[in-house]
């Protein structure tokens, strides 16, 4: 029986390198995970659209328990 963890998946809404089919099986794998698409950003979210992926991340981490 598998254990949830708490995971988030992150994918570029455009990503043709990691295509969000892709992404969402990753999510769908993990007991626990969440899986965010970052609009207007491809392979590399973080740098495409830095404001939905920093607060994509700080939602998921402000969640976590202590």
């Amino acid at each position: 029986m598998a254990r949830a963890c708490p995971s988030l998946v992150v994918v570029g809404a455009s990503d043709a390198l990691t295509p969000p089919a892709e992404a969402e099986a990753m999510a769908r794998r993990i007991a626990g995970a969440e899986l965010v698409r970052i609009p207007d950003a491809g392979h590399l979210p973080c740098i495409e659209n830095p404001a939905a992926f920093a607060a994509a991340l700080g939602d998921f981490l402000d969640r976590l328990p202590p």
